[in-house]
């Protein structure tokens, strides 16, 4: 470590930067050579000490515009060296420079020190092997001319020598030659192969061939037209059709009066024409301009890759952080507001209508974006993934992203023509412009997940106990494991009672988190977290097993035993395994499957519902009672039941009016009758009062399950409430 500047010194930057293009030499980097000036001439000892300082000052002040997997050393006493990694284009470089520069005046620099500037020659790897000394050469003659340029080295001084290692990796360039004329071939050998490296082929096929073994090496070929077993046309119509070749740049060979062939070859591909016999100066001229035209049209081709999401036409999420931190950056003086955009189950579009008409509504999407970018003097967004957009912009006040967001959505929602769907908006205010954009993208994730399943509230600004939030998760997530090893998962047992006869007709299985320390953790702390992190398929398992082994004991013991329903998630049912799993437990503990009831919620049945149908079917065949748990908490709620044929509905506790509502007591009398035409068992849940019993009596639910019957309870609660149950 070097002491001036805290950072890595010459030598351990020299091999980490090696190692590091040794690792990944497809991958492009850039080598920026910065050299810092301002305070040359102090030689005083006090000035040196100060020098250092600012030396220090200056490192830390480039160190926030670098990103955490770049290398950055100081290799003398005015000169740093940086490695970006993996970056798209010598554009971003360029950028990354100006954006540096043009922020040098904000550094909030201490006004003892002198302020430093830069000036930073760069070079590019090209995604090719390449070594430190090589890049480093080039790097420092790019400074070289810069200084030149601004007349600061006198006449005829020569450019500083490194002692380092020459590159080893020049490689020359490859020209096919197709021509069935073994004299032409030989002239263009002896002719070109100074410069280049010479394959020849006598036809078409063989062209191929060649291709075959030394694929994208070759960058251009000399065509002849007139050949036998497979002529020039025939061979670019083969080029064409295949997408790793069809790039190559081809020039025509042709003689006089060959104005119709030129036109044919032009159609079938060719890039450029060369007369014959061969005129090598002018020959030379086009191979090159070939070669510059090829590489700047794979080089845009790559840009665009690298830069654009391919689907919406919009920047891409690497792209989208890079623009919007510069943006930041060169603005530093202004607030901006960070904001996370997507649609709530938006795989049903997909799932519905096909994925061509999903990628319809995100390109229309995109275009919104495009025309709010238009009246905004600064914006960036960009596609993320799936359903998720991201927008950079200038904040004035919560009211005006708040009428901002009410636009947004309701011209995002007319995009769906007619199906309802749900916009959900995170947003973060920054605070601090270096922060990190992926720091600034987490905290609007937080945001939004704040507003999930909110359709009254569709967006949320990020607060700090949202963080907390996610520190708390943090800790229940490094102590899942341990705890259900260690037994702190009791399973509780919540009653539901017929409703004309008000006994005990069996019970669901719930969980509850009895922690060492912090005693009772309440599910909805860790049971939404479990199914983020797919923990929760460890735990209906756990669950599962506990109530069949109570079952078991009791029948073992000659008690009465009522079904038990337990939950299965949605990790449950992406696990090709489900059936066989539930098929095996009820078969270990010899327990009759009607008595091991399955409660699937109705999102789950929503997210996939032509593989539910067959998982429902077969669940049904092995004799197991399907329960559709929270029925029209969707949008979708009927049209699920027409083609899903489960056995029980739970219907949601919202449709129970707390008080007096004839709609609301409309809608729920009609699904019991409904149910009840369908052949369907109806538990409503959530029943809290004698009132809302006696009514749900009337209207011919069948069973009623809340806190008027019975609260959660352990299960030797639950199994004293069985034995003290009359029998009927």
């Amino acid at each position: 470590m070097d002491d001036t500047a805290k950072l890595p010194g010459r030598v351990e930057t020299e091999a980490e930067i090696s190692a590091l293009l040794a690792e990944r030499p497809d991958q492009n980097h850039a080598l920026l050579l910065i050299d810092m000036y301002g305070w040359r001439g102090q030689t005083d000892p006090a000035e040196r000490e100060t020098v250092k300082k600012s030396v220090r000052a200056a490192s830390e002040f480039l160190l926030n515009y670098f990103r955490k997997n770049d290398i950055v050393g100081h290799i003398s006493r005015d000169m740093l060296v940086a490695l970006m990694v993996d970056v798209p284009n010598s554009h971003a470089v360029e950028k990354k420079i100006k954006v540096l520069n043009a922020a040098v005046p904000y550094g909030g620099w201490d006004p003892h020190l002198p302020r430093p500037a830069f000036r930073i020659g760069f070079a590019m790897s090209g995604g090719l092997p390449c070594s430190y000394g090589e890049l480093f050469q080039r790097a420092d003659e790019t400074l070289y001319r810069i200084k030149r340029t601004e007349g600061l080295l006198p006449k005829g001084s020569q450019l500083r020598r490194w002692k380092l290692d020459a590159s080893p990796n020049s490689r020359r360039r490859m020209v096919l030659v197709v021509d069935d004329s073994a004299v032409n071939r030989r002239i263009l050998r002896k002719n070109l192969s100074d410069e280049y490296d010479i394959v020849e082929a006598g036809d078409g096929r063989e062209a191929l061939n060649a291709l075959e073994r030394y694929g994208t090496r070759i960058e251009v070929i000399i065509l002849d037209l007139l050949m036998p077993v497979m002529n020039g046309f025939e061979f670019l119509t083969e080029l064409q059709g295949r997408s790793i070749w069809k790039d190559i740049p081809v020039l025509v060979a042709t003689g006089s009066n060959a104005a119709e062939r030129e036109s044919q070859a032009l159609k079938l591909g060719a890039w450029d024409f060369v007369s014959t016999p061969y005129n090598m100066e002018v020959l030379r001229s086009r191979l090159r301009n070939a070669i510059l035209r090829s590489q700047m049209s794979a080089f845009n081709r790559l840009k665009y890759l690298a830069e654009y999401d391919t689907v919406t036409g919009i920047y891409n999420k690497q792209m989208f952080f890079e623009m919007t931190h510069d943006m930041l950056l060169a603005h530093p003086q202004k607030r901006f507001i960070f904001i996370r955009f997507d649609i709530e189950k938006f795989k049903l579009i997909n799932s519905y209508f096909g994925s061509a008409a999903g990628d319809h509504v995100l390109r229309q999407i995109a275009q919104l974006f495009r025309q709010y970018a238009a009246l905004q003097p600064m914006m960036t967004y960009g596609y993320i993934y799936a359903d998720v957009f991201c927008i950079c912009m200038p904040f004035l006040s919560r009211e005006e992203v708040s009428a901002w967001l009410a636009l947004a959505r309701d011209q995002v929602q007319a995009l769906f023509e007619g199906i309802q769907i749900s916009s959900r908006f995170g947003l973060y205010v920054i605070t601090d412009p270096k922060m990190s954009v992926d720091r600034m993208y987490d905290n609007a994730i937080l945001a939004s997940e704040y507003c999930k399943g909110n359709y009254m509230h569709n967006y949320a600004f990020y607060e700090e106990s949202m963080r907390a939030a996610l520190e708390r998760e943090s800790e229940l997530t490094g102590q899942m494991v341990q705890a259900l090893e260690g037994g702190q998962f009791i399973v509780y047992y919540q009653p539901r009672y017929t409703v004309d006869t008000q006994r005990p007709a069996g019970a669901e299985a719930l969980v509850r988190w009895q922690h060492p320390d912090q005693g009772i953790i309440p599910p909805d702390e860790f049971i939404p977290l479990f199914e983020r992190n797919g923990f929760i398929a460890q735990l209906d398992s756990y669950v599962w097993e506990q109530a069949c082994m109570m079952l078991r004991r009791r029948m073992d013991a000659g008690k009465p035993v009522s079904p038990i329903s337990v939950n299965v998630s949605r990790v449950d049912l992406f696990k090709t395994d489900l059936i066989e799993r539930v098929r095996q437990l009820v078969k270990a503990y010899q327990i009759p499957s009607e008595l091991f009831n399955l409660e699937i919620t109705e999102s789950a049945y929503s997210d996939n519902p032509h593989a539910m149908q067959g998982i429902v079917r077969q669940l049904q065949e092995l004799g197991f009672v399907i329960m559709m748990d929270d029925f029209g908490s969707g949008y979708s709620s009927l049209n699920i039941l027409k083609d899903l044929p489960v056995d029980v509905l739970k219907i949601d506790m919202r449709f129970l009016p707390s008080r007096p509502n004839e709609r609301a007591e409309v809608i729920l009398e009609s699904v019991v009758e409904m149910a009840k035409k369908l052949r369907m068992s109806v538990i409503v849940e959530g029943v809290e009062t004698a009132l809302q019993a006696e009514y749900l009596r009337k209207i011919g639910c069948d069973y009623i399950q809340g806190y008027y019957c019975g609260r959660p309870m352990p299960q030797d609660a639950y199994e004293r409430l069985l034995d003290q149950t009359p029998k009927p």
